[in-house]
């Protein structure tokens, strides 16, 4: 008995990304998987859950230049609490009750303040197909 064989593979679909140096990429209503720093990837859900944890990574790695944007207002970010920012590390806040075009601004702003590359941040889309009913 000869069992029938086949070279059909499934069509893997790449995931669509775009860095955050695209600066004519339409982000609004992009729906986040995941984002790659520095050549790490890492899982997310949503817009403002990217926005704190990248606020994070940066505060590791230029403390200094962070505090001072604290410090100084600068590029949406403070050091006094308010029901629209959120707090990425103590006493440091960034405002993330916002439009995702405005989240994309705090990013190149932070990331031309600590010299940053915005090449070095890239961003993750998951396919229409799936998650439709997420946020």
């Amino acid at each position: 008995m000869l069992l029938a064989t086949t070279t059909f593979e499934p069509l893997r679909r790449e995931a669509e990304s775009a860095s955050l140096d695209d600066e004519d990429y339409e982000f609004t209503g992009k729906k986040l998987q995941a984002y790659i720093l520095h050549g790490v990837r890492y899982t997310v859900n949503t817009w403002k859950e990217m926005l704190i944890q990248v606020c994070g990574h940066i505060l590791l790695e230029k403390r200094s230049t962070i505090e001072w944007l604290c410090a100084n207002e600068k590029c949406n970010f403070s050091a006094t609490p308010e029901e629209w920012r959120c707090e990425f590390a103590p006493g440091m806040y960034v405002w993330t009750d916002n439009s995702t075009v405005i989240k994309i601004n705090i990013l190149r702003g932070m990331f031309e303040e600590c010299n940053i590359p915005a090449s070095e941040l890239v961003f993750e889309f998951r396919s229409d197909q799936e998650g439709e009913d997420e946020e």
